[in-house]
Order: C-alpha cells, then structure tokens, then sequence
C-alpha cells in the first residue's frame, strides 16, 4: 500500500480505481487479522500511519495552506495540547486510498505540493461535460471560499467580496488571491433569488467509501 509519486499500490489508470485487494490485512491461520502487541512489524497499521504522514512536517503544511510556519506550530500546540487533532480510520474501506491524502481541487491554480506527478484525486469519477467546463488558472488566477455571515442576516446577502480582510494567502511561494462569497445567497432569499455559491464549481464524484455488500 506504499504511496509512490502521490498514487497507492493497485491503481487502475484505465479504470480510475483501486484494487483494495493489496491494503488488506494479514490474516492468521483462523482467518483472523494478525496483532502485533509490540508495534515492531514495518506492516503495523501504526507504522504504516507513521511513514504515510511523515511528509507532513510544518514546513510542507505551510507550502500546501499559505499559512505561517510559526502559526502552523502554534496551531498544532495549542488547539487541543492533550488530543488528537485528526483522526485517521476505515482501512481498507475507503476507495481513493488505505489512508487520508492531499490532492489538490480540480481547478486549482497551484500545484499539489506533496505530489507534483498527481494533481488531483486519480480515483474521482468526473462527467465528461463537467471536466470540458473546468476552468484554468490562466483563465481564473484566484480560489474562491464561501462563509457564513450574521445567523439572522445572511439570507440578505448577494454579493462577493474582496477586502482587506481576505488577503493573498502565498501558497508554496506564489500569491493566491481569495474571493469570499456568501454561502447563503439563493435560490430563495429576502433579497432576490439567485444561484447559490454551491453551483460555482461543477460537481465531481469524489469517492469516499465504498459501501459493504
């Protein structure tokens, strides 16, 4: 299940899937998944876990987020100091993946640092008219992000903004501009009807996990 230029062992490209079969546990002679009480196997699940996010150092969260090493750090310890921040489960249940992994959006104008050879999730199923509808960073030089304003108000709101409190945030050294809009404009509101910011983007498929049969 090594991830290897930002794709898990058993990818079909022609398919764009996984076969799980390879992230499958061990299994003792009754049939159950082997234990190892000591954590010393390489094949551990926590060993796995450990190499699999080992990339994610402050440094690589800073290139992928635009945020500030030393906020990064600063978020880390003191968010929930005696708790994890994330948890990672559903091995083998999950189509794009044993584990949790960074892929870019679809449309992004930057790169995905972690993995340059893989820009976004290779197991996502897109409809041919939604990808011809994709736009380009040349096209769009900005990521949008939609909000929430006043609980009593926002149904009034219909207009995307771009002020000094949305700033470039600078994404693995490149200046990445920010449009805020309003999650709440549309269909129906207090003001007039309109598309909702949901319908900005094409929808894609992106797998989560597959159902049991």
């Amino acid at each position: 299940m090594v991830l290897e230029d930002g794709l898990f062992s058993g990818y079909k490209e022609d398919a764009h899937a996984y076969d799980r079969s390879s992230w499958d546990y061990e299994l003792d002679a009754q049939g159950y998944s082997k234990i190892d009480d000591t954590w010393q196997h390489p094949c551990c699940v926590i060993n796995l876990l450990r190499q699999h996010v080992s990339r994610y150092v402050p440094g690589m969260v800073s290139r992928i987020c635009g945020t500030l090493q030393e906020n990064t750090c600063r978020s880390a310890t003191t968010a929930a100091p005696d708790k994890t921040l994330a948890s990672l489960f559903a091995l083998g249940q999950m189509t794009e993946g044993p584990f949790a992994e960074h892929y870019e959006p679809f449309e992004s104008q930057v790169s995905n640092v972690p993995h340059p050879k893989v820009q976004s999730n290779p197991a996502a199923r897109v409809f041919a008219d939604d990808r011809a509808a994709f736009g380009s960073a040349s096209e769009f030089p900005y990521v949008a992000t939609t909000y929430r304003l006043t609980e009593r108000f926002h149904l009034w709101t219909r207009h995307a903004l771009i002020n000094s409190m949305v700033r470039p945030m600078m994404v693995d050294g490149k200046a990445t501009h920010v449009i805020g809009v309003p999650i709440h404009w549309g269909f129906t509101c207090q003001s007039r009807k309109g598309y909702g910011a949901d319908t900005l983007p094409p929808p894609s498929a992106t797998p989560i996990r597959k159902p049991p049969s």
